[in-house]
């Protein structure tokens, strides 16, 4: 009997395919790095309505949410280097080998 995980698997890439090929018509490719990393969009004007709508009646709290997440954007950026940097220098410091 084939594994369960394998057939959602198998149907989850028939449908994506079915998608894409049905809207191909509002597909866009983006070469970010060229020859290695690529993104697919799919074109669509779900959502324009209410995000005006929202951005045009709260404009000072989306303003304001945009200010606080720059900041938090920072914090996790300087925490995200720490991190990194802290483990190579325990990497290159104390290598832990298995005997």
């Amino acid at each position: 009997m084939i594994n369960l995980q394998i057939l959602f698997a198998i149907v989850f890439v028939i449908v994506l395919s079915l998608l894409l090929v049905i809207g191909r018509k509002r597909i866009q490719l983006q070469r970010i790095f060229f020859p290695f990393i690529y993104i697919i969009l799919y074109r669509t004007k779900v959502g324009i309505k209410f995000m005006d709508w929202v951005a045009n009646k709260y404009r000072e709290y989306v303003k304001l949410f945009g200010y606080i997440s720059i900041g938090v954007g920072f914090i996790g950026m300087a925490f995200i280097s720490y991190a990194i940097i802290a483990i190579m220098v325990k990497l290159v410091f104390q290598p832990e080998t298995t005997t």
